[in-house]
């Protein structure tokens, strides 16, 4: 028997392909050993995706974890200097050390999120009011080598208040927003 014989064509979707609803329904032949299989089967599809989702615990053989014995950290006083902190000794357990700080750039206070990522890149987010647009920086270790290069518009929606702690940066570079 051809697939949709004997259904009307204004019951078979636009893909050509009728309902599973319309075909058991219409077509002689479905009866209940047929649905019950099908109700089967599918909840066993169900419950072989919960096995293959279930939560795994995480070991510390999993953790790729390196401390490194310096950390640079980035930050910006209320009148928009870029401040540098550089924090020695972390591995020592009576606690790292810092640096003086040192100033690395100006006029920084027109980003409403400002991001830090790995290697020394930075990156700001810009309201509208302030050009808008993010852009990226990067700092390598005495200067910076790339400023200002713009990223585009793409985390617009992050620099209005209501949404500035929804975005952040992990240790390879990647962004995640809520």
């Amino acid at each position: 028997m051809r697939l949709g014989a004997g259904i009307s064509h204004a019951l078979i979707p636009i893909l050509g392909v009728p309902m599973l609803s319309t075909l058991s329904a219409r077509l002689p032949g479905i009866g209940w050993r047929r649905k019950f299989t099908a109700m089967a089967l599918t909840a066993g599809l169900a419950t072989s995706a919960l096995a293959v989702t279930a939560p795994i615990q995480a070991s510390a053989v999993d953790a790729n974890i390196t401390c490194t014995p310096t950390q640079n950290v980035v930050a910006i006083k209320t009148n928009g200097d870029l401040m540098l902190y550089k924090f020695d000794d972390l591995s020592s357990t009576t606690g790292a050390t810092a640096a003086a700080p040192t100033k690395i750039g100006g006029s920084f206070d027109t980003f409403s999120k400002f991001l830090a990522g790995p290697d020394g890149w930075l990156y700001g987010i810009r309201p509208a009011a302030n050009g808008g647009g993010t852009l990226a920086y990067h700092w390598n270790g005495t200067s910076f080598d790339v400023q200002q290069r713009s990223l585009g518009a793409v985390f617009n929606i992050y620099a209005v208040q209501a949404r500035v702690n929804k975005i952040t940066i992990d240790a390879r570079g990647d962004f995640y927003a809520l």
